[in-house]
């Protein structure tokens, strides 16, 4: 993933993969400041291979985008 940031030029990239089937979510994460965008968006703990899990949500639109821009815009680092 942060071979992908570079190559675009991004800041940093966020990858969940989403489970319909089991209506969850998964974090995987790429960086320290990724981690600690969605530990403070989601109210989760990302575990120590760079998991979170997200219980219900499925929607990027409806669900992710809205949590993480709260979530960025109350984030210690000032993300936003």
């Amino acid at each position: 993933q942060s071979d992908i940031a570079k190559k675009e030029g991004l800041w940093d990239v966020l990858f969940f993969v989403v489970d319909i089937l089991n209506e969850k979510s998964i974090f995987v994460s790429s960086s320290v400041t990724a981690t600690q965008l969605v530990e403070a968006s989601f109210k989760v703990q990302v575990d120590s291979e760079g998991l979170a899990v997200l219980p219900g949500v499925l929607s990027r639109k409806k669900q992710m985008i809205p949590a993480l821009e709260v979530g960025a815009a109350n984030f210690g680092g000032g993300l936003v």
